[in-house]
């Protein structure tokens, strides 16, 4: 088996001029491995001389050591798709091509794409002067752009895509056939991988010293994820507590915990913001801690029931909106016999129904509301 050393280094330059200056934005990179010629492997790693800041991934094509090239994509939330002071021109080489290329038609050897894009579709330029089978793969330094993006090469000639990201991509190069090179054979689409809800629990309660302790459960870290709890005198309106946490990078559940030395008199609603690297938000259930009593909250139809399980004497309901005028509660057995009913004049976010129900038996029950003869809600309880 037949080995050989492949080491290229390639500086890119690219002078940007402005009003009444000059201004330089350079990158270098080197590429360091082996080529396997029976099997036409690469077995190489990017080392960076000036690292490109992830997530950025780097695009190899190659043959041997003669014919080679190398181009970079870096994205970033400041980029533009077009030639701007962040992108290097490419070098061509000699032997073997292979460049992205922007909207305004520059041939780029390092390429800084918005990463606020969901999808982002970038053609390649792919030259060489030889006859023969070329490989192309990434070699992705960037631990964010491994697990926040997939990453798929596109041959439109032979109708073919593949994950390049994780697999390598073998083509056939015929100069006789122009269609085989050149800009319209390959592209790269880059797509955005939102993380799915990591919070596994979210709960609270108060200590000896009358503080809300809050605590929450996360599983699989996603480079980029921050956890936000925020704080509310009702359930509409909240503010950050503190910073965002970021996610723990461990391969096991992370448990994290806030003590609130700063609640407000009386009732506290705290809920959880998971944000990823696009910006992307999943908000955790709301929390109530409120003179010792602690209830998780769901929403149902904008409509709040707590505690749920009721093991006080009495339940709350509060509404996102506000409602006045004929309101009437009817508490329904599992059966459907009725069992409860009451009327009131206000429900809002800020002003609870609360009903007395230390005389029902345990079991399951529905609590329904009606404005003005009209159900709004059914909210079901366990007693």
């Amino acid at each position: 088996m037949k080995t050989r050393l492949l080491f290229y280094s390639a500086i890119f330059v690219f002078l940007f001029n402005c009003w009444a200056a000059k201004a330089v934005s350079y990158r270098a990179f080197h590429v360091k491995g082996t080529i396997n010629y029976s099997t036409n492997n690469f077995t190489g790693v990017i080392d960076t001389a000036a690292k490109l800041p992830p997530p950025s991934l780097h695009l190899l094509l190659y043959r041997d050591t003669i014919y080679h090239d190398g181009t970079a994509v870096l994205l970033d939330t400041a980029a533009k798709d077009s030639l701007d002071k962040e992108d290097v021109l490419h070098k061509p080489w000699t032997k073997a091509i292979i460049a992205t290329i922007t909207p305004d038609n520059n041939y780029l050897g390092v390429d800084a794409r918005n990463i606020k894009n969901k999808r982002i579709t970038i053609p390649l330029y792919v030259n060489t002067v030889a006859d023969s089978i070329y490989t192309i793969s990434v070699d992705s330094s960037s631990v964010l752009m491994n697990t926040n993006y997939r990453v798929w090469l596109r041959d439109h000639l032979m109708g073919d895509s593949i994950d390049i990201a994780h697999n390598n991509y073998q083509f056939r190069v015929d100069l006789t056939k122009p269609e085989t090179i050149g800009s319209k054979r390959f592209d790269l689409v880059i797509v955005q991988t939102p993380p799915p809800a990591t919070i596994l629990a979210f709960s609270g309660k108060l200590n000896a010293d009358n503080q809300g302790v809050l605590d929450w459960q996360t599983s699989n870290y996603y480079p980029g994820v921050t956890y936000q709890l925020q704080r509310g005198t009702d359930t509409t309106t909240f503010t950050n507590v503190a910073g965002a946490y970021i996610g723990a990078d461990s391969a096991a559940n992370n448990a994290y915990e806030y003590i609130d030395t700063a609640m407000n008199t009386g009732k506290n609603y705290y809920r959880l913001i998971q944000t990823d690297l696009f910006g992307n938000k999943i908000i955790s259930s709301i929390i109530l801690l409120n003179s010792g009593i602690t209830a998780t909250i769901k929403p149902v139809k904008g409509f709040m029931l707590y505690p749920n399980p009721v093991i006080t004497d009495s339940f709350s309901i509060l509404s996102e909106r506000a409602y006045t005028g004929k309101i009437k509660l009817t508490v329904y057995a599992s059966n459907s016999a009725i069992v409860l009913t009451d009327a009131f004049a206000q429900l809002s976010g800020t002003v609870p129904i609360i009903e007395n129900v230390s005389q029902l038996k345990p079991g399951v029950y529905v609590a329904e509301i009606k404005v003005d003869n009209t159900i709004v809600c059914g909210l079901k309880f366990i007693k």
